[in-house]
C-alpha cells in the first residue's frame, strides 16, 4: 500500500509496488490461496468483505494487501451471475489451491473434488463422448503422419495421408508431435507431414 491508512479497493488507494512474493509462489504480486489461507488467523491479518462489489481482501504486516476468494464471497460472486443469467465459471489456478481443495470446494461444495478424482456421475461412455468433442477445442484427437510426402499419386501411403474419419487440417516440414505419439520422419527439401483431425472434432 502506498498510505496505510488507504486501504480499501475503492479506486482512490493506490499501490507502492507489487506485494511481497509468497514462499510458494516467489512471484511479487502472487500469493497462492494456500498461502492466504494459512495465515488468515495470524493476528497481523486484517480481514475484509465487501458484499456489493464482492470484494474479499487482506491488510497485512501494515501495508501488504491480497485479494481472494471463498465461500463468503463466491456466495455473493454467484449470486450476482445469476442474478444476470450467466452460466459459466473459469478458474485460475486449482493447483494453487490447499491440498483439501478448501477454495473450490466453497465454490462447487465438498463433493467437488470427490467426483473430480472419480470422473463424476457420469458413465465412462458419456466421459469418452464430452472428452471426444472437447478434442475440437483441445486438439487431442490430432495426431502427425509419421511418414512424409511430396502429394504425389506414388506417395499416399497410410502413414504419409490422413487415414478414413480424419483430415488433413495443415501441412509441415518437420513439426512438433505430441507426447506419447510416433516420432515423425524428417523430411527433405519439398516433402511435407499431414497434420490430422477428426471429421466430426475439426478445430474450432
Amino acid at each position: 500500500l502506498a498510505d496505510i491508512n488507504c486501504y480499501q479497493p475503492n479506486g482512490v488507494c493506490e499501490f507502492s509496488t507489487a506485494g511481497r512474493p509468497g514462499t510458494s509462489s516467489s512471484t511479487a504480486g502472487i500469493l497462492y490461496y494456500s498461502e492466504i489461507s494459512s495465515r488468515n488467523n495470524s493476528l497481523d491479518v486484517s480481514r475484509y468483505h465487501n458484499s456489493t462489489s464482492t470484494v474479499k481482501y487482506n491488510v497485512y504486516e501494515g501495508h501488504q494487501w491480497t485479494s481472494y476468494d471463498d465461500e463468503e464471497s463466491w456466495h455473493d460472486k454467484m449470486g450476482f451471475l445469476s442474478s444476470r443469467c450467466l452460466n459459466g465459471l473459469m478458474i485460475w489456478s486449482l493447483d494453487e489451491g490447499t491440498g483439501e481443495s478448501d477454495a473450490l470446494n466453497a465454490l462447487m461444495g465438498d463433493i467437488s473434488s470427490l467426483e473430480m478424482q472419480n470422473g463424476g456421475r457420469l458413465t465412462e461412455a458419456q466421459q469418452k463422448k464430452i472428452a471426444h468433442e472437447f478434442g475440437a477445442y483441445t486438439g487431442q484427437d490430432c495426431f502427425v503422419t509419421t511418414k512424409c510426402t511430396d502429394g504425389s499419386k506414388d506417395q499416399l501411403g497410410t502413414d504419409q495421408v490422413c487415414p478414413s474419419g480424419y483430415q488433413s487440417v495443415a501441412t509441415a516440414h518437420n513439426p512438433v508431435h505430441a507426447p506419447g505419439q510416433p516420432t515423425p520422419d524428417e523430411c527433405s527439401e519439398g516433402s511435407f507431414h499431414h497434420i490430422c483431425c477428426p471429421r466430426d472434432a475439426m478445430p474450432k
